[in-house]
């Protein structure tokens, strides 16, 4: 199954259970994407382990399961999403950010890869936040040098 078809069904089951509109993607966002095969694939693998490792427990609960908690400097996340909806982020700004739980990060190679929060990052960075809270999973013990 590729990535694009899991984006969709989870997408569509979201707006299923939640009998809400299809998102619009119309912002573009401001801060560094993060491209490629290997972002993708690897923040795929990760997640798959851990769907095998919890499988009753919702993805954005799951990602409370593991990281560790910490400030991070907003302009050292590289964001996975180009696309982003306005209408999240004006969401995210209203309710100050306090109803949604800690973006999910991948540390690799001291840089950090934002596997879910995108629009709660880019929220932050609109309101000239320096920082956010997030959950920090290294990827460090992929590393084999000795």
């Amino acid at each position: 199954m590729h990535l694009s078809e899991i984006i969709h069904g989870v997408v569509q089951s979201y707006i299923a259970e939640n009998k809400q509109k299809k998102p619009i993607y119309d912002f573009i966002n401001p801060l560094p994407v993060a491209k490629g095969k290997i972002v993708s694939d690897t923040m795929d693998i990760i997640d798959e382990v851990y769907e095998y490792m919890y499988p009753d427990v919702p993805f954005v609960q799951r990602n409370m399961l593991y990281g560790t908690r910490m400030e991070v400097p907003i302009k050292s996340i590289k964001c996975i999403e180009e696309k982003l909806s306005s209408e999240h982020i004006k969401n995210i700004v209203k309710n100050k950010g306090d109803s949604f739980e800690p973006p999910l990060l991948y540390l690799a190679n001291e840089i950090y890869y934002a596997a879910d929060g995108n629009h709660r990052i880019v929220a932050s960075y609109l309101q000239g936040k320096k920082t956010i809270y997030c959950n920090v999973l290294s990827l460090d013990f992929f590393n084999t040098e000795d």
